[in-house]
């Protein structure tokens, strides 16, 4: 977007006003005072109008929204759902505002609200980037953690085909930072590479943080081809013991997206020094589009030293609209293998003995942008 120079904007003011003042002479001179109040009335709206130009130039609004209901056929609270039928585990509502100071430099704030936090409104985003050049930008503030393939739109339903992020890879407590990123990208023929280094800081749970925060993600988008390795490492404080423990993130990505076939793959590794859960975890997902209909599946594995369970998903997303669509989406988790699988709800009875040793989840959702 660019803005014009302070000598334009008076070239343009000279161009507007030179006619007024010469009309306003000859009204001066057959001393009709209406007419000359008429005449300053409408310059004054002239100004009132360029002034409301220039600041709607430099606003953007948008937002997305997702409103969701689902039931699971137990109580293991695999996705968040439990046998009592719930509107708020996949609802979300967000506005995101953009200003522009310059051509070169915008302010970025998002603020969402979620169902499953009793629509507690917080900043998701809340930062300052700058163009350094063509090929580098440099961000600043509360920014999205870069770690998935989705993490840029992780909220944002409509932006992917499926119901939710698949459960056996996303869905940690963690999804912003505060400090600073770079964004390089280059272009090389058909192929544009981007690098993405940041560093920071992050609450993750109550009393626990991220502390000494950095990493970097690399990606190469070829054609329908794009390919990505994130990696993460970082010092976990928990404060009521006064303990920094070292952890670290590595993840793989894969994508294929001719516009009508789409193929995901993604793999990632949590690592946490002196822990049992220390988790892998990966998906394979397919979507194929038939004009307003794209039907999907994936499969899916997480495991740490003490949990495992598959996960397995068939749906139908159908964008009824313009900027809305709705998805049809039955999820399982299977192969618990006598584990609790991860499963909040999924606890030992006084018997020794597990619940469950699968879940079943049946969802609908409305996704919408604005």
């Amino acid at each position: 977007m660019s803005y014009m120079s302070f000598k334009q904007k008076k070239t343009q003011l000279a161009a507007v006003l030179l006619p007024i003042s010469l009309l306003a002479s000859t009204v001066a001179y057959a001393n009709d005072n209406s007419r000359i109040t008429a005449l300053e009335e409408e310059v004054a709206l002239l100004k009132s109008e360029q002034s409301s130009q220039d600041w709607t130039d430099k606003v953007s609004i948008n937002g997305f929204a997702s409103v969701g209901f689902g039931v699971a056929d137990n109580d293991a609270g695999y996705l968040g759902y439990s046998k009592d039928n719930s509107f708020k585990t996949d609802s979300v509502f967000a506005l995101q505002t953009s200003f522009a100071f310059n051509e070169n430099t915008e302010a970025t704030v998002q603020l969402i609200a979620e169902g499953k936090e009793d629509w507690d409104p917080r900043f998701e985003w809340a930062f300052i980037s700058h163009h350094i050049s063509e090929n580098l930008t440099v961000r600043g503030g509360k920014l999205r953690l870069p770690t998935y393939m989705l993490s840029d739109y992780l909220d944002v339903g409509y932006a992917y085909p499926f119901a939710r992020p698949n459960g056996e890879v996303y869905g940690g407590p963690l999804s912003a930072y505060s400090g600073i990123d770079f964004i390089y990208t280059a272009d090389f023929s058909d192929i544009t590479w981007t690098i993405q280094p940041f560093a920071g800081e992050a609450d993750y749970t109550e009393g626990t943080y991220l502390k000494d925060m950095w990493g970097a993600v690399n990606q190469l988008d070829w054609e329908e081809f794009s390919f990505r390795v994130s990696y993460l490492d970082t010092k976990v404080a928990i404060e009521a013991y006064n303990l920094e423990i070292d952890a670290s993130f590595t993840g793989l990505g894969f994508t294929y997206d001719n516009d009508s076939l789409l193929v995901m793959v993604e793999s990632t590794r949590t690592k946490t020094e002196g822990s049992s859960k220390d988790t892998t975890a990966g998906y394979v997902a397919v979507a194929y589009r038939f004009d307003e209909f794209q039907p999907y599946v994936s499969i899916s594995r997480r495991e740490t030293a003490s949990d495992e369970r598959s996960g397995y998903t068939a749906g139908l997303r159908w964008d009824f609209a313009d900027n809305l669509a709705v998805k049809f989406d039955i999820s399982t988790a299977h192969d618990l293998d006598n584990t609790a699988g991860g499963l909040a709800g999924n606890i030992t009875n006084a018997e020794g003995v597990l619940p469950y040793d699968d879940s079943r989840v049946t969802s609908i959702i409305f996704d919408a942008i604005f």
